[in-house]
């Protein structure tokens, strides 16, 4: 009996109706689907793991079976699953385009930003490039965590601006090489020095980590000039607790070097309490409607109340069936997301 065929169609449908259907409680069922979620972002990957599970089990004749039938039309349902989570990311890049026109008018043809197509299509896993150099574990203090990584283009240059991202896990995980890659393999294409950074983790307080990020600045001011950076063009941004942390350290600590902040589905804990200072740059907040880890709504609450006190804009992206921690592949959510984050720091006039 074809029960292999069967289990095998039965785990990414299960996938796709946690992406298309997310609870956000009880909490076990919203961390689930937040695990299980990751198919929304692996549309592709899982359609050809369908398909070739279905050829295999034809070519050994399971389909003449009655389980193998039931599995055949489970994986047609999955299928179409997959299908509505692309329609379903496909709005991505002209919401992001609306919550961009606050910037003013679009950029010119020639200035619009181009992201690759095929590694969505052929190698979502695969995020590095070969005319990008990583410079891995480069230390910025004296704690164990306290190291981070830098990316830039093969080909040299000088005066670079400077984007920094910290990693999410809240606060008690995470690490420096998982999230935002595709981003930053971007940016660092188009002529920008990276730096994604550890920070100390729990039982450190959030005052240690604040004082992490402050450090990881310092190291930049000291040093990004020895990597081609410009030291005085700095943009903070991060995912989820990194992205508080960007935040927090924007908003608390008077450096003119910091151009802009981006947040991609933060956790906006007490945020919502910290009012800008007059020098506050410019935001981009970004957030999935089906995040089951942190509501949507704490987003726009977030938004609303930094309008309020900004004396620069902030944008905010409300992204159509997008959950938590979309930009780790490359995806069309996150190649929209992509030219989002590089639009709007081409419209502040923070470019390379």
């Amino acid at each position: 009996m074809p029960f292999g065929y069967l289990i095998s169609a039965l785990l990414p449908a299960t996938c796709v109706l946690a992406a298309l259907a997310p609870r956000r409680s009880p909490h076990p069922l919203a961390a689930a689907c937040f695990v299980l979620g990751f198919i929304n972002e692996l549309p592709f990957l899982a359609a050809y793991a369908l398909i070739a599970s279905t050829w295999l089990a034809a070519a050994e004749g399971d389909l003449n079976t009655p389980v193998g039938w039931i599995a055949f039309a489970i994986d047609l349902l999955a299928l179409a699953g997959l299908v509505v989570l692309v329609l379903r990311a496909r709005p991505t890049g002209d919401v992001l385009d609306r919550a961009l026109a606050q910037l003013g008018p679009p950029l010119a043809r020639g200035q619009r930003v181009r992201v690759p197509v095929l590694p969505m299509l052929l190698w979502p896993f695969i995020r590095r490039r070969f005319d990008v150099r990583r410079t891995a574990n480069v230390r910025y203090a004296d704690a164990r965590r306290n190291t981070l990584d830098l990316y830039h283009h093969r080909g040299g240059g000088t005066a670079r601006p400077v984007f920094i991202h910290l990693h999410g896990g809240a606060f008690a995980g995470g690490r420096k090489n998982q999230e935002s890659l595709p981003l930053i393999y971007h940016l660092a294409r188009q002529g920008w020095l990276c730096v994604s950074a550890n920070y100390r983790l729990r039982p450190a307080s959030r005052q240690d980590q604040l004082t992490d990020v402050g450090r990881v600045l310092g190291w930049v001011h000291a040093n990004a000039d020895r990597y081609g950076g410009d030291p005085t063009t700095v943009v903070l941004a991060g995912g989820s607790a990194g992205a508080y942390l960007a935040a927090l350290a924007t908003l608390t600590i008077d450096d003119p070097s910091v151009k802009a902040t981006v947040m991609l589905y933060a956790y906006y804990g007490d945020l919502d309490a910290v009012d800008a200072r007059p020098g506050t740059p410019p935001f981009l907040v970004v957030h999935g409607t089906n995040d089951t880890l942190i509501p949507v709504e704490a987003a726009r609450y977030f938004a609303v109340q930094l309008r309020r006190t900004s004396p620069s804009p902030v944008v905010y992206a409300e992204l159509p069936g997008a959950g938590h921690t979309f930009d780790i592949f490359h995806s069309p959510r996150s190649r929209a997301v992509v030219r989002g984050v590089a639009t709007f720091l081409a419209r502040i006039r923070v470019t390379a």
